[in-house]
Order: C-alpha cells, then sequence, then structure tokens
C-alpha cells in the first residue's frame, strides 16, 4: 500500500475547506442580494419606508420634500393700519392743565356735549381761563374802591384812602362751577385777597362776575380776620 504523506492531506483537506468557504460566501451574497436591508428615513411630519424594490414609497418622499418647501416658502400677508391723531396749537397742554387744576372734577366741560362736539371742550377751557385773568386783573385794579364803605363785624368801616399792602396770588382764585353758563359764556370767579387797615390784617373775597368775556360786576363775597 502506498502511504499519503501528511503535507498532501494537509493540502487537500485546506483546499475542501476553502472551497466550502466560498461556495458559503457565495450563497450569502446572493441571498443579500436577493434580500436588500430596508431602510427607513426620518422626514418632518412622516416616517417614511423606502425599499428598494418598491419605487412607490421613493415618490412619497419627493413629494414630501416639495410640500416643505412649499411650506418654507409661504410669508403671511402683514396688514398695518394707520390711525392719525391731529394735535395742534398746544391744545392737549391747556386740557391737561386744567385737569389739574380742577383735581380731575371736569365733567361739567362735558355734560351736554354730543359726541360730534368735543372740540368745544379745549374752546370752553379757554373761556374759563380768560375769565379767572379777567377777574383777578379787576380786583387787582379796584380792591380798594370795591372795600370803600365796607362794615366789618358791625364795627369796622373800611376806607380805600386807609387800605393798604393789598396781597394777592393768581393761584388762590377759584370757579363758581354751579354758575358756569357756557350757551351764554357766564361764570363767577372768587378772587382772595387780603390787606390792613390800622396795622389790622384782613382777609376778603371778592365774587366777579364775568359775562361775554367781561367783567359784569364785583361783589364784596366775604372778610374775616387774617
Amino acid at each position: 500500500m502506498k502511504k499519503t504523506s501528511n503535507k498532501n492531506v494537509l493540502k487537500t483537506v485546506g483546499a475542501v475547506v476553502g472551497a466550502v468557504a466560498i461556495a458559503g460566501l457565495g450563497v450569502a451574497a446572493g441571498f443579500a442580494l436577493d434580500n436588500p436591508t430596508p431602510v427607513v428615513k426620518y422626514l418632518p411630519g412622516d416616517v417614511v419606508y423606502v425599499n428598494q424594490t418598491n419605487p412607490v414609497n421613493q415618490d412619497l418622499v419627493a413629494e414630501n420634500n416639495a410640500l416643505k418647501e412649499q411650506v418654507a416658502s409661504f410669508e403671511p400677508e402683514v396688514v398695518t393700519e394707520t390711525v392719525e391723531v391731529p394735535v395742534d396749537n398746544g391744545n392737549l397742554q391747556v386740557v391737561l392743565d386744567e385737569l389739574y387744576d380742577l383735581n380731575g372734577n371736569v365733567t361739567f366741560l362735558t355734560d351736554d356735549l354730543d359726541d360730534d362736539e368735543v372740540s368745544l371742550i379745549v374752546d370752553r377751557i379757554v373761556f374759563l381761563n380768560d375769565a379767572e385773568t379777567l377777574a383777578f386783573n379787576e380786583v387787582k385794579d379796584k380792591v380798594k374802591d370795591e372795600l370803600d364803605m365796607y362794615v366789618f363785624n358791625s364795627s369796622v368801616t373800611f376806607d380805600d384812602d386807609e387800605v393798604y399792602s393789598v396781597r394777592m396770588d393768581f393761584d388762590d382764585i377759584s370757579l363758581d362751577l354751579s354758575s358756569v353758563d357756557f350757551d351764554d359764556s357766564e361764570v363767577e370767579v372768587l378772587v382772595p385777597a387780603s390787606f390792613k387797615q390800622d396795622g389790622v390784617r384782613y382777609d376778603a373775597v371778592f365774587r366777579v362776575y364775568i359775562e361775554d368775556s367781561e367783567v359784569d360786576d364785583v361783589d364784596v363775597e366775604s372778610v374775616a380776620l387774617h
């Protein structure tokens, strides 16, 4: 019997194993080609399953991408409305000053006005301011004349030649709101003043009647010791 060397046996075994390995790889490769691995892609709004053997799903991807581009390019329409508010000749400041002077009590300025007559508020405020100025100047010029022969406390009679040291402050004057008549341009203004006679100081209040933007009359409203 012919002996086979160990080296030849090893070669034969190696060849068989190699053939088997190659065949196995071939089978595996063939399986892979016939059964491709599915791929899942995540897109905004949807999860789309894409398979190389199913071209319909790729059409869905293209449609989804087109929709994304359309949404990204959309810009909402912005509508801007412009409202014009007229401001004329510092009238706003006139109104604000009057609100401050009257401590917000301005109901009498608007009570009988219709919606389309709101602009008359400024005219009314101007009328009242002018009336205050007229009344103050009238008393300043004629305070002694108005006090002449006035009897205080049934014991003191004022004399225009003996009255002196008259003091007045425009900020102290006030309107008698119950007397306001805008239709006839009438209002009564109270003007305080202090003065001395025979070394004694007195406080007086004068009521000034304004009609048609003129002083109609002046009365001594009251007199008291300072």
